[in-house]
């Protein structure tokens, strides 16, 4: 049957997949086919694409050449970046919205969804965004929809297993992004350098980068010195560490192994839960805390460095609005005070700033993945058939030669990085179709979404599902 498609690439799974099952099922209700999968997997299958067709709904910007290549292929490139996320202010926007994406890829872009109306601000006085009139439209971001206390029921499983197994625990959600000499490589790393930066300007973006990275660190120390310390005291808590995706595992394996009270867990999987499930949390200005304040969770700021309290927390400059999350905030320096705060009980909630969070988190009546889906379907698409047969991703010239690779590597010598010891995957186990009908499953129950049945959810290559109604 000929219908709208709409392509959806997942970079990190573990932060952007519920969020765009979210947006799917609401597509769903609108008539349109969707494939959801791993950049790898989606690129594949827009390259066997004959005609040009359907919607792609991208989270940040393409270089030039594979922007080319999905306008070629697609009608319409829609962008909800997952990076520029909530909390800050409108000056601070300005630069970021645009600094996402190389500049001659702007003009590319057919609608650029907004979570908030600082982000709508900014893009209205962005110079680049108005010379190549970006359309924009203030939608709010899919990952706070799952935020949103109903979504508590939709893990309910997980989080009894999680209290059964931890008990009360208080919960940290780095953001350090910097733990070990593997984590200062990838910082400084040239590939990370921003799209379109001028050469006369990256020796000094770069020391700028070291210097940041440098004073991250020592705090990190500080909190790993932190916790040796609570971690003897007689009432410790039971505390539960979660790094953040992009950060080597080595550092908090290492740091972390002879602490008693002390738990690291991998981020392979939802956050969510843990948010749920927690007794209480603890944070230095992560975007995660807003999840935890409208979980109505006790919070703690730790504050271990003036220097990035400053930075996070600086009202005078006018760039940060994270003086919200603050608010609702108890401040902790030492560790007899987190002891003392953990015993409390829910009397540690802090609510009074939920009406200016909820504001500033563009929280409405509908969901934002309504909004986008509405907004979507006005846009013109050709319509077209579903795909006939499952394809590989990877062809077998593409893994003779990968194995040749590993093959000489061994020869010689190269000492490889061990990726199990680095860094998480960012498609942990790939994307499959029995996680899709779990998750949509759920979704229909809890959010009375009665329009999610008779659906055909179809594996159609390693990590890309086929979505649509049958």
């Amino acid at each position: 049957m000929l219908k709208k498609n709409i392509y959806i690439p997942i970079e990190h799974k573990n932060r952007e997949f519920l969020s765009q099952i979210l947006l799917t099922s609401f597509a769903l209700k609108k008539g349109f086919r969707i494939y959801i999968g791993n950049f790898r997997g989606i690129f594949k299958l827009l390259s066997k694409k004959k005609e040009k067709s359907g919607i792609f709904f991208m989270k940040g910007g393409l270089n030039k050449k594979l922007t080319n290549f999905v306008k070629r292929k697609c009608d319409k490139y829609v962008i909800l970046d997952q990076e520029v996320s909530p909390g800050f202010g409108v000056k601070f926007y300005i630069d970021w919205v645009s600094n996402r994406f190389y500049e001659k890829t702007l003009s590319s872009i057919d609608l650029y969804f907004c979570p908030n109306k600082n982000v709508l601000s900014a893009t209205k006085q962005n110079y680049l965004f108005k010379k190549y009139k970006v359309p924009t439209f203030l939608s709010g971001w899919t990952r706070v929809d799952t935020w949103r206390s109903i979504f508590k029921d939709l893990h309910k499983n997980k989080i009894r297993s999680l209290k059964k197994k931890y008990g009360n625990f208080i919960f940290f959600c780095s953001d350090f992004g910097v733990t070990c000499k593997q984590d200062f490589n990838e910082y400084l790393d040239a590939k990370n350098l921003p799209p379109d930066i001028k050469k006369k300007d990256i020796e000094k973006f770069t020391k700028q980068r070291l210097f940041y990275a440098t004073k991250i660190f020592e705090e990190y120390q500080k909190f790993i010195l932190f916790l040796k310390k609570i971690d003897n005291k007689k009432n410790c808590p039971n505390i539960l560490i979660r790094s953040h995706p992009a950060e080597s595992l080595y550092g908090w394996n290492r740091d972390l192994k002879k602490l008693k009270n002390v738990r690291f867990i991998k981020p392979t999987e939802l956050v969510d839960p843990y948010v749920f499930a927690c007794s209480g949390f603890v944070h230095r200005g992560s975007t995660t805390t807003y999840q935890a304040i409208l979980a109505n969770k006790p919070i703690v700021y730790l504050k271990l460095s003036n220097r990035i309290f400053k930075t996070f927390f600086n009202v005078k400059n006018n760039l940060n609005d994270r003086r919200n999350i603050l608010n609702c905030s108890k401040i902790i320096k030492k560790e007899k005070e987190l002891i003392s705060w953990a015993k409390k009980s829910k009397k540690n909630v802090i609510i009074k700033q939920h009406k200016k969070i909820n504001k500033e988190l563009n929280i409405r009546s509908k969901f934002a993945a309504e909004y986008m889906v509405e907004q979507i379907d006005k846009l013109y698409c050709k319509k077209e058939n579903k795909l006939k047969s499952f394809f590989k991703e990877i062809s077998l010239l593409d893994s003779f030669v990968y194995k040749v690779k590993n093959f000489l590597s061994m020869i010689l010598a190269i000492k490889k990085r061990d990726f199990s010891k680095t860094k998480v995957r960012k498609i942990h186990k790939g994307i499959k179709n029995k996680e899709i009908k779990d998750i949509l499953l759920r979704l229909k129950k809890v959010l009375k979404l009665n329009h999610l049945k008779n659906l055909s959810i179809e594996q159609v290559s390693d990590s890309v599902v086929e979505i649509e109604k049958s």
